[in-house]
């Protein structure tokens, strides 16, 4: 018994049960159709067949017929000369590929069955699972978001929807409307990836391009720190870096410019000799021990990243 009657033969015994259990108004015409795996439409013309004809109106009517799309015996023929003759060591692919030249444009999957069906081609062992299903891992806290959308949620008034949700388990801890919150929410953001004043005026002086320096002055140095920081933060890549920070090629170039003549290794010494080191914290995920510390005698080495 092949796999489409084995199903009909299933269909046909879980039907009388779900069909008695439908008339006695115990489950309804959506949930018998889930319960038979079948389509509403599907249950709906067991339903009538069954009603005229009883069990035997159950009997899928396709079973023992010939598909309309079933192709020739001589062309299966030809198509097994061909192999044998002419492309013997032709792969399935490159012999699929040739046959449209031979007036044969059967699909890719039928000529491997028929080549395998014939012994002509082994077949592969199966791989497994490139990709496989893993229940979703909840993680609270770790994916939290904000997120804006302009809309007339109320007649006439266009506020903004202000919704702040968890990624990772679909929560959405709040949800509030406000005129022209949006940009509000926007600057803040962009605070994050900018120095504070007072690490600029501990470097401003000592960077290059200011009034009396050689070659041009720099219109604004600040702004190709930030545009920098940006980049570095957010892991974007050149190319998304926003208006609001210049000219993308220009601050690309000073970026460059900066690294050879050692300014950015200037202004990381300067800020890092008055750091904030009230939240630094070190654990296992910056410290590397050295391969050759394994099972060494004394203590192994740690390299701090």
């Amino acid at each position: 018994m092949g796999r489409t009657h084995a199903l009909n033969e299933v269909i046909r015994m879980r039907f009388l049960d779900i069909y008695l259990r439908y008339q006695r108004d115990s489950i309804g015409c959506d949930e018998a159709a889930d319960l038979l795996g079948v389509s509403v439409s599907s249950f709906y013309r067991l339903r009538k067949r069954f009603d005229a004809e009883g069990e035997d109106g159950l009997v899928d009517r396709r079973l023992g017929k010939l598909s309309a799309r079933r192709a020739p015996v001589d062309e299966a023929v030809e198509v097994r000369r061909l192999f044998k003759n002419r492309y013997y060591d032709f792969n399935v692919k490159h012999f699929h590929e040739k046959l449209t030249t031979h007036g044969i444009f059967r699909s890719y999957t039928w000529t491997k069955n028929l080549l395998q069906s014939e012994g002509l081609v082994a077949k592969a062992p199966r791989r497994g699972a490139h990709r496989r299903k893993r229940p979703r891992k909840p993680l609270p806290g770790m994916m939290l978001h904000q997120d804006g959308s302009q809309h007339e949620w109320v007649p006439e008034k266009l506020w903004d929807l202000i919704v702040t949700m968890d990624d990772a388990t679909n929560v959405i801890y709040s949800a509030f409307c406000l005129a022209h919150a949006i940009p509000l929410f926007r600057n803040a953001m962009e605070l994050r990836h900018t120095i504070t004043d007072d690490q600029w005026d501990k470097i401003k002086d000592a960077l290059p391009g200011k009034a009396g320096d050689r070659g041009r002055t720099a219109e604004n140095n600040r702004l190709v720190i930030d545009a920098v920081m940006w980049i570095a933060k957010t892991g974007a890549p050149w190319r998304d870096l926003p208006d609001a920070y210049g000219k993308l090629s220009t601050v690309h170039k000073l970026f460059i410019r900066w690294s050879k003549n050692g300014v950015w290794q200037m202004i990381f010494n300067t800020l890092a000799a008055n750091a904030d080191t009230e939240w630094l914290m070190t654990d296992s995920s910056i410290i590397r021990a050295h391969q050759h510390s394994a099972d060494a005698k004394g203590a192994a080495i740690a390299e701090i990243w």
